[in-house]
């Protein structure tokens, strides 16, 4: 705007010489103190406002009159002047030098019609400027400056899950699976009513559970076995969510709210109680097989569906990256179920964002094959899998284990549903 009204003053591009006044122009000498703001290269130094700017033009573009010089009135001859003291020589105020003009024009009319008509056309854009949503935005982008200069300075830090602000998680979408309205049929997916609560099928079979002694940052308690499962299963295909969990439990424990993201801070026998209310809730409704329950896989079923046919350290190959699984404290808390690629079987975060529950008492594993383990009948502290949003990838591998008393709760410890026969091992 600056820019513009120099031009219509002056007839001149050039922002250079920013005193229109000293062009002999007529233009009050207001106008060169406006400009110079206005053409600032701070943005700080220039007005602030379109307001300011309006408020700023409290003066009128006139012209400088010339002075007139005043005619001495010569004294009567016969009367000797009295002798008056020599004046000092004041500098006449210097004028603006003029260009000549051909005779035919009238420059002073011509010059002054101009002026008046840029001073309306600058007063109108003023007063557009002042009335547009531009001079919000300014502010608004001003005010985002302010807060970018503030926070920068912090930016080499890596803050910690609890200064993070929540990350908004996406509306829950509507299931893929077909919605459940009878008992449910092996072979095929399902999605519990009024929870959007996937289920996906693991058909029976033989893998090798554990880890190889090539390994990279494998553990002891890791060793290698054959397992075989004779009854298929049906698995949750995401976490359980903070939104499911409140639809059965009426309330939300969770450290990091958010409806779509993963429960947490939920211990085994807080997962125990979900489960026993969601299984009486299905067999209430007619939908519940006889022998059937809603309840925590075994660390046995858990492996099964996280390597989904893979014998590699991870369900993705050697190694996963910050593309696939949320680890490492990289995001700073957990995500939204379904943020990151599912494995071959289509199941979603097996490694990273929240550790998982498993049914199994903790124990070392046997040295030779195995059919339906289940864990030992009684133990101290319970198995969970899957590492978590805090921990390294070598904690998400397939094959680790961890455990802890059943009373335990943390932000990065949440579950996944298991719904099978409620079988013994054998």
């Amino acid at each position: 705007l600056g820019l513009m009204t120099f031009q219509m003053l002056t007839g001149l591009k050039s922002p250079g010489l920013k005193q229109p006044s000293a062009l002999g122009l007529g233009l009050n000498t207001g106008w060169d103190a406006w400009l110079i703001k206005t053409l600032e290269e701070n943005r700080d130094d220039r007005f602030a406002s379109a307001e300011e700017m309006q408020q700023a033009l409290d003066f009128r573009a006139v012209a400088v009159a010339a002075t007139p010089t005043p005619t001495p009135t010569p004294a009567p001859a016969s009367v000797a002047p009295t002798p008056q003291p020599k004046p000092e020589r004041v500098a006449a105020p210097r004028q603006p030098v003029r260009r000549p003009v051909p005779a035919t024009a009238k420059p002073a009319k011509k010059s002054r019609s101009g002026v008046y008509w840029a001073l309306a056309l600058v007063l109108v854009a003023v007063a557009l400027f002042a009335w547009s949503p531009w001079s919000e935005d300014r502010k608004r982008i001003s005010e985002d400056d302010n807060k970018t200069a503030r926070s920068s300075s912090f930016s080499a830090e890596k803050p910690s899950p609890s200064e993070l602000e929540p990350v908004r998680p996406p509306a829950p979408s509507r299931p893929v699976s077909p919605t459940l309205s009878g008992e449910p049929t092996e072979g095929e997916a399902f999605a519990l009513p009024e929870l959007s609560l996937e289920m996906l099928w693991c058909a029976p079979g033989t893998f090798t559970m554990g880890s190889p002694l090539s390994e990279a940052d494998r553990s002891d308690y890791e060793t290698q076995h054959a397992v075989t499962l004779t009854e298929g299963f049906w698995l949750g295909k995401h976490e359980v969510t903070q939104a499911q969990w409140q639809s059965i439990m009426g309330s939300n424990p969770s450290h990091f709210k958010g409806a779509n993201l993963p429960v947490e801070k939920v211990s085994w026998d807080d997962v125990a109680s979900f489960c026993a209310k969601l299984t009486e809730r299905e067999r209430r409704a007619g939908r519940l097989p006889e022998g059937y329950a809603y309840q925590l896989p075994t660390e046995a079923q858990w492996e099964y569906a996280c390597r989904a046919g893979t014998r590699t350290a991870y369900s993705f190959g050697a190694a996963i990256t910050a593309k696939q699984a949320n680890h490492d404290n990289d995001v700073g808390q957990t995500t939204a179920v379904g943020s990151y690629p599912a494995n071959a079987w289509g199941f979603h975060d097996m490694h990273g964002n929240v550790y998982e529950w498993c049914r199994d008492w903790y124990d070392d594993y046997p040295d030779g094959s195995v059919r339906n383990p289940m864990g030992p009948a009684a133990g101290s502290v319970r198995g969970f899998r899957g590492g978590s949003w805090l921990f390294r990838a070598r904690d998400a591998r397939s094959a680790t284990r961890f455990r802890n008393v059943p009373v335990y709760r943390f932000d990065n410890l949440g579950f996944r549903l298991s719904f099978s026969v409620q079988g013994k091992a054998e």
